[in-house]
């Protein structure tokens, strides 16, 4: 569906310990059946090294739970002003669109954390004018929608791809529904329903060469791929396409003693009212944080 991305994230907390997925085939006459089994494998600890001489399980839930959950207690506001562009291409044409304006965040003890932007200043090309209200938009709910919003991994089963040095983790997922067909394809459906085991049916699909192109789907993003850090912070998310990728890349600043955004980089792809379909990217930069400041 080549509409405007909004990006969810789910969370299902449920303690599971971790699993291998392992096909084996069984020869049945002349054909060759699959099944899915279950083998447990050791993860490391989000903070890394070994605890206690044994390696801690990598928890993605307790990852993804520190990036967008709302068990944090934390209460805090942040304003700053930002400047950008939106370069997007219109049947086969390209225009930028200069914006500059404000940005607020803030986040209450048991609740999601919240974004707005606000554009006060927009400078659109010519053409494009009779069009101003409509980028304004994009501008804007675009930012609001990011790979950290409660709204990016909901429709997928996440699983560790891969751990990197300085705390950083590649979490990626596949669509639940490709994983339920897997599961019901090549069998394994008493664990239909156990979180660990689809994360690793899920992990197989995403990985093994001969089962990536079937993955492959029209319609949502049939698979994600995302870097965060063991803070929760997310530096760049992938989504994954039967006609292509989008993604968006977080850098950060630390204001008295907390990470915010510095700049974004996202790319787009949408349709605008009277214009039609277009894609390209945006890129906001933040200057002039300012945490829990009072007017």
């Amino acid at each position: 569906m080549r509409g405007f991305v909004a990006l969810t994230l789910g969370i299902c907390l449920a303690g599971l310990p971790a699993y291998s997925a392992q096909r084996v085939a069984a020869s049945q006459g002349s054909g060759t059946t699959h099944a899915i089994t279950m083998a447990p494998v050791p993860h490391r600890s989000p903070h890394g090294g070994e605890g206690r001489g044994q390696e801690q399980e990598v928890e993605v839930d307790v990852l993804l739970a520190r990036a967008v959950g709302t068990g944090s207690q934390e209460t805090y506001e942040l304003t700053a002003d930002f400047q950008g562009s939106l370069t997007v291409t219109v049947r086969g044409a390209p225009f930028t669109a200069f914006a500059v304006g404000s940005y607020h965040e803030s986040r209450k003890p048991g609740e999601l954390r919240k974004r707005q932007i606000t554009v006060r200043q927009l400078d659109v090309p010519f053409l494009l004018r009779p069009f101003t209200g409509s980028v304004k938009d994009l501008i804007e709910k675009k930012t609001e929608l990011q790979s950290d919003n409660p709204a990016t991994f909901s429709g997928h089963d996440i699983f560790l791809l891969e751990e990197q040095p300085g705390g950083r983790y590649v979490l990626s997922g596949v669509h639940r529904y490709i994983v339920d067909e897997a599961i019901d394809r090549y069998g394994g459906g008493a664990n239909k329903t156990n979180i660990a085991f689809r994360r690793n049916i899920a992990k197989w699909l995403f990985t093994a060469p001969t089962m990536r192109p079937w993955i492959v789907r029209p319609g949502p993003p049939y698979a994600l791929r995302t870097l965060i850090d063991d803070q929760g912070l997310i530096y760049n998310l992938e989504l994954f396409y039967d006609w292509g990728q989008l993604g968006s890349r977080v850098s950060y600043v630390v204001v008295q003693g907390k990470s915010v955004w510095r700049e974004i980089v996202t790319d787009t792809m949408t349709d605008l009212s009277g214009i039609g379909h277009v894609e390209g990217q945006m890129t906001l930069t933040f200057s002039n944080h300012c945490l829990n400041c009072r007017p």
